[in-house]
Parts: structure tokens; sequence; C-alpha cells
């Protein structure tokens, strides 16, 4: 009885340890949607899925399913499929899906939206882009104009750039590699019309507050 007790401690013990992530290790994301001859070669499979759930947000085991279409984008012709959309029947709202060594299936601690800023683990973050001029005077000239910004209390770390008609979104924040710190995914409109998703983690950023850990892009005109 004692022996069956203890493997159950052990169990519970480990099942809340942090997340063993290395700072070197390198992650690979992909986005549910459509792929107009831009899929990733790596995309079927199984993933971890960053994944809503009752409590907030879990990582959650699934299997891509891909499905041929005919894409506008490349003009294809009617008996062409070349386009390619991403889906998670497992979870199909996933807010992105995740490869990156010792990431394991369970709940996540999200950040806390509260006054603007982002609270995690005591720490108050402010994610926002800057810069962003009115709608009438949006000009998509290439030049950077906007620029997403994270900071915690004196410091600042500008994250991406973009021209006029690009447009930024938190998708998720809170702490994916367990080391108490704010990890996100920030999703990127670009004057293209496509989608780019990136992850950015604080586990081997050095001195600045996060690093970009992995990137995917899709869609467009």
């Amino acid at each position: 009885m004692w022996r069956r007790i203890l493997l159950l401690f052990i169990a519970a013990v480990g099942a809340l340890a942090p997340v063993a992530i290395a700072a070197e290790d390198k992650a690979t994301i992909l986005d549910l949607g459509g792929y107009d001859g831009d899929l990733p070669r790596h995309a079927a499979g199984e993933w971890l899925a960053l994944c809503p759930a009752a409590t907030g947000v879990e990582l959650k085991r699934v299997q891509v399913k891909i499905t041929a279409y005919r894409s506008s984008m490349l003009d294809d012709g009617p008996n062409q499929k070349t386009g390619r959309q991403v889906e998670t029947p497992g979870c199909p709202q996933a807010h992105a899906l995740l490869r990156l060594r010792g990431l394991r299936a369970g709940p996540l601690a999200t950040a806390v939206e509260r006054d603007g800023k982002l609270v995690l683990s005591g720490g108050e973050y402010v994610a926002r882009a800057e810069g962003v001029p009115e709608p009438e005077d949006r000009n998509c000239d290439g030049q950077d104009t906007i620029a997403f910004v994270l900071s915690l209390g004196d410091r600042r770390q500008v994250l991406e750039r973009s021209d006029g008609c690009g447009d930024f979104k938190v998708r998720w924040a809170g702490d994916l590699d367990g080391d108490g710190k704010l990890d996100l995914l920030l999703d990127e409109k670009l004057s293209s019309g496509a989608t780019m998703l990136h992850l950015y983690l604080s586990r081997g950023a050095g001195s600045e507050l996060v690093r970009e850990a992995a990137r995917v892009v899709h869609g467009g005109c």
C-alpha cells in the first residue's frame, strides 16, 4: 500500500515539475488555415496544440488534417489543387501548433489581462503597437512606422516593425517554457494580407525579455 502511495506521489510531483526546455532547443510552429504553395514540409503528423480549455489554455496532442483545395492565389486550373488547408479536429480553435523538445501535454499558466497589462507570476508586462497611424493616414510604402513593443518596468524591447498597413495582435501570452516568465504568440498581419505568426520565448533571451524562437507565414493575396 505504501509503495503505491509513494508511486502516486512521485507521479504527481513529476506532473508539476518545470518543463525541461534548454535555451538552445529549436522550436517549430504551425498555424491553422490556408497555405497557398507555402505549407512547410514538416506539417504532417503529431503536434502539441495550444488549445483553449475550460480552465484556460492547455497543450494537447493532436494530429493534423491537411486538405487540398483550388488556390485562386496561384491561379489553379479546374483540375489543380495546390492549396493546403490545415486543421486539427482534436482542437479546432487551436492558437498554434508547437513542436519543441521538452514540452508536454497539460495545462499552462496564462497571463491575465488587467488594466492594459499582462500579469504573470507577479510581473506586469505591457505588449502594444506604437506609432500606429490613423486609418486615413495609413501608407503601405514599406517604410517601418509601427513598432510592436514588449516592456516590463523600465525594460523595453522592440519585437517587430511594420509599415502603416501592418497590424499586430497578441494571440496568447503565458508561461510556455516553465521559467515563470512571459512567453507569447504574436499575430502579425502583413500588408500583403498574409499572416505571420511569431513565437517568443523568455528562456535563452539573455539580456532581452524574449527571443523569437520560431515563425510561420501563410495566406495573402
